[in-house]
């Protein structure tokens, strides 16, 4: 089994058929490149079931695949990508104010991930994990 790319645009899945099991099983690994994920993406899980024998093993990105004749072992990749948040301050200073929008102080928070990166009156890319925006 060679290398190969998967493009989600046509389809996500790819299929081995015939491949030989020699004395009775055969060894192939399957790796997720993660220095060619596109930016924003991460590589979050990877499973894999069988149909006889449950002897394929996982280690980050990488399935070890013991195939025996005539059995069927499906993997899945599991990828995420960042979620965005943008807080946006306008200001409208009619009536001869002139206060800008980096006077006031915007907080997000939540429950599942948080922010951590700070910005005051300029955008900040948010990474997971806590963060304060303002």
């Amino acid at each position: 089994m060679s290398s190969f790319s998967l493009d989600t645009a046509q389809s996500t899945t790819k299929v081995f058929d015939g491949i030989l099991a020699g004395d009775g099983h055969s060894t192939k690994t399957v790796t997720e490149n993660l220095d060619t994920m596109p930016a924003g993406w991460s590589f979050s899980g990877l499973r894999c079931s069988e149909d006889k024998d449950q002897n394929t093993t996982t280690s980050g990105p990488t399935a070890d695949i013991e195939l025996d004749a005539n059995e069927t072992v499906e993997c899945w990749y599991e990828n995420d990508i960042a979620p965005t948040l943008e807080l946006v301050k306008k200001v409208t200073n009619d009536n001869g104010g002139l206060t800008p929008a980096t006077a006031w102080t915007l907080t997000a928070s939540g429950t599942s991930g948080g922010f951590s990166e700070q910005a005051t009156g300029t955008a900040a890319e948010a990474s997971v994990g806590p963060k304060t925006v303002r």
